[in-house]
């Protein structure tokens, strides 16, 4: 992976992360979809969050196994 696939990732992360967190708010308002939002929520923000991790590392020190 590339340096601009790693930014774009790590955008793609940011985006998932805040659509998560807009989620999780949401499930604490009296909406309806309370605790579906909560969970879907929070696996969004988790997994926005891994995927800005693994574009630090990408950037960083480039891929870890089998970069020649």
């Amino acid at each position: 992976m590339d340096k601009r696939s790693a930014e774009t990732v790590g955008a793609l992360g940011t985006l998932g992360a805040l659509g998560g967190a807009f989620a999780f708010i949401l499930g604490f308002a009296d909406v309806g979809y309370g605790d579906k939002l909560l969970a879907a929520g929070g696996l969004l923000v988790l997994s926005g969050l891994l995927l800005r991790i693994e574009a630090a590392i990408w950037r960083s020190s480039g891929p870890a196994v089998g970069g020649d």
